[in-house]
């Protein structure tokens, strides 16, 4: 893996957790002790451009990653059922072929044990 990649995924994991969440509104809230918004409208303005945009990055993040795993899982899920499908359907046609052989075909195209004939191969 490249450095590039690694350090990305690294810090992408990191960055969508709840640990970095409350780090960044601690560091949005501890300015707060020494200069506060002086009227409503410059209160609302750091609400939008500080806290919301600083804490909105790893809550977005989390529910991404959140999300991601449980599709990673449904996808899973929905192959393993398939996989199993498979093999269930190929253990039936094994039967039908020992069942249905390819000898005693008659002129009718059925065989004498009336199953159908087997699809030839292409």
């Amino acid at each position: 893996m490249k450095l590039n990649d690694l350090i990305a995924d690294r810090l992408a994991t990191w960055l969508s957790t709840m640990a970095c969440f409350w780090i960044i509104v601690t560091m949005c809230l501890i300015p707060l002790f020494w200069d506060q918004p002086r009227d409503a409208m410059a209160w609302l303005l750091w609400s939008e451009s500080i806290l919301f945009q600083g804490a909105a990055l790893p809550v977005l993040a989390f529910v991404a990653r959140k999300e991601g795993n449980r599709q990673t899982t449904l996808l899973q899920v929905t192959h393993d059922i398939a996989v199993q499908e498979r093999k269930m359907m190929m253990e039936e046609l094994a039967l039908i072929k020992k069942i249905c052989g390819a000898e005693g075909i008659t002129v009718n195209g059925e065989k004498e044990n009336g199953c159908p004939p087997m699809p030839k191969k292409n």
